[in-house]
């Protein structure tokens, strides 16, 4: 619960953040790398990346990527060679993250891109795709 408490406040603190910058964190400005899935019940990491094995020992291992483009967002679960292909649209936007409504068939919820900044002022894209029984974090990689 700690940890999905602590992943919501984030988001919230995302969004009341603004820049005085064009948003550049789209869903389809960057292909994305899976870090963690979550349950959303408890905020338990259930499965994770191979670069988040060190801090989640009991997860699931599991590499996925996410890819957007006009529209249309397919997850490749690279583990298991399933493809995921669903949809999106632009909930809302600010300075510093994007909200989009997603689906995947019958599976509905909300995408959330922002970034995460590092104290060295560097920034990585970050993210979040939450259904209601999952959250899924991916890293962006630039394309």
């Amino acid at each position: 619960m700690k940890r999905f408490l602590g992943i919501t406040m984030a988001v919230i603190l995302v969004f009341t953040l603004t820049s005085c910058k064009n948003n550049v964190y789209q869903i389809d400005s960057q292909e994305w790398i899976m870090t963690t899935v979550q349950n959303t019940k408890d905020g338990a990491v259930i499965a994770c990346g191979s670069d988040s094995t060190d801090v989640n020992d009991n997860a699931e291992k599991i590499e996925m990527t996410c890819k957007a483009e006009k529209g249309n967002i397919t997850i490749n679960n690279l583990t298991d060679n399933r493809v995921y292909s669903g949809g999106y649209t632009v909930k809302s936007k600010s300075a510093d993250s994007t909200i989009y409504d997603i689906s995947f068939g019958d599976a509905k919820g909300v995408a959330v891109v922002s970034y995460i900044k590092y104290h060295d002022d560097s920034q990585v894209g970050t993210l979040i795709l939450n259904f209601e029984d999952y959250a899924l974090s991916f890293s962006g990689q630039n394309n």
